[in-house]
């Protein structure tokens, strides 16, 4: 005997909300721990690194790139190398401003260690321009001074 589809035993979908939950749950901590990785980052490919042989890989700090057209800091462009080259001064006064914009509380402190900056230069840069730069760092709380430079065994 045939049954009308309106008296068949119905059964309802369910949903399992607590599952659904940890999934959300697990993709929210995994959004919140990569989400501080995620920088804009200047595409360092572009500079022509001097190649070295290197013993430690440097950590990831404040950084000054100079590529053959124009000087940035963080990825910030702050000057063209044309204005750089014109400068008479041997302290490069946009620099130290933006550096001072960064972190302001470390210029008025006077017995701080010295903060680490990493300098990225184009081999094609002249090492009287790379003098300006290592001199306006030094002039800064930013004195402990690394060069980047490109691993020879890659």
């Amino acid at each position: 005997m045939k049954t009308s589809r309106s008296t068949r035993k119905r059964t309802q979908a369910t949903l399992n909300l607590v599952a659904l939950m940890d999934i959300f749950t697990i993709l929210v901590f995994f959004l919140m721990v990569n989400s501080g990785e995620m920088q804009l980052k200047l595409d360092i490919e572009q500079v022509n690194l001097a190649k070295s042989e290197t013993e430690t890989k440097l950590e990831e700090n404040l950084s000054i790139t100079l590529t053959t057209d124009d000087v940035y800091i963080a990825d910030k462009k702050i000057m063209s190398i044309q204005q750089l080259k014109n400068d008479s001064n041997y302290t490069i006064q946009p620099i130290i401003n933006h550096l001072k914009s960064l972190k302001p509380t470390v210029f008025t402190s006077t017995d701080q260690a010295p903060l680490p900056i990493i300098i990225y230069s184009d081999t094609s840069i002249h090492y009287s321009l790379l003098k300006k730069i290592f001199q306006t760092c030094a002039a800064t709380p930013y004195r402990k001074i690394m060069l980047g430079v490109q691993d020879k065994s890659v």
